[in-house]
């Protein structure tokens, strides 16, 4: 089964396909509406529900909307989770590289404990962010978003 989602803030559109077996995990996503956390981490909510009215099916299949972004249950669950969503996550070493020698660094997330600083995010000024994690050999970057 595929659900049509679409998120109400910002009306990023998902295809979900559903197996059997991943049901329960999208219930423990689903509140009693039937939404969830939209994947791009706008604030936003999307439906985890098969629309049944005309009308939403009519929203999720607008041409106006970018095209849906096909997902597993798991891909979704990663992505709600902080993982990114298979757009969001680098291809190469050199698009992370372009983005220091093309954009200006506007903001850095850091925190410290104790003695010990972590950085979490870069922003540039173009609204694009590296959102970085733990690695084998360093910090490592695990999705890169850009503001829509």
């Amino acid at each position: 089964m595929i659900i049509a989602a679409l998120c109400n803030s910002c009306f990023s559109r998902f295809d979900i396909a559903v197996a059997p077996e991943d049901i329960s995990l999208l219930k423990g996503m689903t509140d009693q509406h039937g939404l969830g956390t939209c994947p791009r981490h706008c604030g936003g909510r999307i439906n985890l529900r098969a629309p049944t009215d005309e009308a939403m099916q009519a929203l999720t299949q607008n041409p106006l909307l970018k095209e849906a972004l096909r997902l597993s249950v798991q891909e979704l669950f990663k992505a709600v989770k902080g993982g990114g969503l298979p757009d969001e996550i680098p291809k190469s070493y050199e698009l992370a590289v372009a983005l220091f020698k093309s954009e200006k660094v506007d903001t850095v997330f850091m925190e410290q404990d104790g003695k010990d600083i972590y950085l979490h995010e870069i922003r540039f000024a173009n609204g694009s962010t590296i959102h970085l994690g733990s690695g084998k050999r360093g910090a490592q970057v695990v999705k890169i978003t850009r503001k829509a």
